[in-house]
């Protein structure tokens, strides 16, 4: 083995011998670098994969339902359109009717917001207590997206059935689409 070296050095000579100890640098440095590196790349590639399989993306779509973007989205899309308003108003009017509750001249008022409106309805009513009571209950569950704002009572006389009373709405609506 000895001799087949020294044979080698002489015919290659110092620039051979140093191309060659290159040479064996590089295949040295190849497998202790890139092939641990293609490992983990592949590694992650699979990790990417099953994360993407995993986030709720459905394959038609390709919308991912549980970012809080699409979710956000969704909530928004969920509240009626300003061009609902009147269905709302008759809603509210009937559940009057069914509670027998006198309205009086209302005052409605639309506040813009930036992704929600808010429409104020102001209704001077007239009617017993329960009445009041259930008609304001109705309407909170017949326009869900009605909260009540405000409440006052007033009693002519003290012996009277009914009562006058200020019932404040905020209907919250999405923007036009």
């Amino acid at each position: 083995m000895k001799r087949l070296a020294s044979k080698w050095a002489g015919t290659l000579g110092l620039p051979g011998l140093a191309g060659l100890a290159l040479i064996a640098a590089g295949a040295i440095l190849y497998l202790s670098a890139s092939l641990p590196a293609k490992e983990k790349s592949d590694r992650l590639s699979g990790d990417i994969a099953e994360a993407r399989a995993n986030r709720g993306k459905t394959p038609r779509s390709g919308i991912d339902e549980n970012s809080p973007e699409y979710r956000l989205g969704r909530f928004y899309a969920s509240f009626p359109r300003r061009e609902d308003a009147p269905q709302l108003l008759e809603m509210i009017y009937a559940a009057a009717r069914e509670e027998n509750i006198l309205l009086k001249l209302g005052e409605y008022k639309f506040a813009p917001g930036k992704k929600l409106w808010m429409y104020q309805v102001s209704l001077p009513v007239q009617g017993s207590y329960v009445g009041i009571r259930k008609f304001i209950a109705r309407v909170l569950n017949s326009v869900p997206s009605a909260a009540l704002d405000a409440v006052s009572f007033t009693r002519e006389n003290v012996g009277g059935i009914d009562l006058d009373a200020k019932i404040r709405f905020t209907i919250f609506m999405g923007g036009m689409r």
